[in-house]
């Protein structure tokens, strides 16, 4: 599930990365269905949706008719393989969806995707944003994690190219938490019926993602703390969220900006 407000300049990235996990060979070729929620969009993202949903329509379609023209051959393949052995051994079938809302909101945003994916029979719901790009393993390492709700990381695009204080402000900030287990809308997956009988996500405009794992603690369901499954997000101070990772970075920007215009022993004030 991708919730996304006005992000064609990186939901194609995006997708491309999450369409590649949803292919992965260590899913076994479980269906995957991808779900993109509009979130009240004015520019060319539901295009971008519809341009890449018709690509992976017309890709399945040109690989169903070669197959069935190899069928109608000797049925065996240039490498020696018979037709049925390419249809045992094809990738995981993944499906590309946009749903249009006109929330503003992430949390009630996610929750109608994962309404969607649930309608659909979806066992496993994994959850990341439109400025973000996940690993080729990200989701079949979810799904073997054998709990119910898995929790990683992130990382910030263009790391090296960020500013040294706001890399020192940020890093501070993340070691707040003493125990490390940080929780990102952007990185997380939570098994289908751990997410019913906890309601889903509650209908927030930001931290909706920690209020979501807090219920699940809350009822029983164990977390699997992944930090090194990390995805990368984009750094941008511009942000979606009020109260998000981007305005978060926002303010550490300002303050790193206050600090160097100081005077050499002065102190800073607090950011927040």
């Amino acid at each position: 599930m991708i919730p996304a407000h006005d992000e064609e300049q990186l939901l194609g990235a995006c997708l491309a990365s999450v369409m590649a996990a949803a292919r992965h060979p260590g899913l076994a070729g479980e269906a995957v269905t991808v779900v993109v929620v509009l979130d009240a969009c004015r520019d060319g993202s539901a295009a971008i949706v519809a341009r890449l949903a018709n690509e992976q329509l017309t890709n399945e379609q040109l690989t169903n008719e070669r197959l069935a023209n190899e069928r109608l051959g000797n049925g065996r393949l240039g490498n020696g393989r018979s037709v049925t052995e390419r249809l045992t051994a094809k990738k995981t079938p993944t499906t590309l969806v946009g749903l249009s809302v006109g929330f503003t909101n992430v949390g009630m945003a996610r929750h109608a995707g994962a309404l969607q994916a649930l309608d659909e029979g979806a066992r496993w719901l994994a959850f990341t944003d439109a400025d973000t790009v996940v690993r080729p393993d990200w989701l079949v390492r979810q799904c073997a994690s054998r709990a119910d709700v898995v929790c990683g990381g992130v990382r910030l695009a263009g790391w090296h190219a960020l500013p040294q204080r706001l890399r020192r402000q940020y890093l501070a900030l993340r070691r707040e938490c003493p125990d490390g287990r940080h929780v990102h809308g952007a990185n997380l997956g939570v098994d289908a019926d751990a997410y019913r009988a906890v309601g889903g996500f509650p209908p927030l405009a930001s931290h909706e993602d920690i209020q979501l794992v807090a219920s699940l603690q809350h009822h029983g369901f164990r977390v699997a703390w992944l930090d090194a499954l990390r995805v990368i997000t984009s750094g941008r101070c511009n942000a979606r969220a009020p109260e998000g990772l981007g305005a978060r970075l926002n303010v550490l920007q300002e303050s790193a900006l206050q600090e160097s215009a100081l005077p050499e022993g002065a102190e800073p004030r607090p950011a927040g």
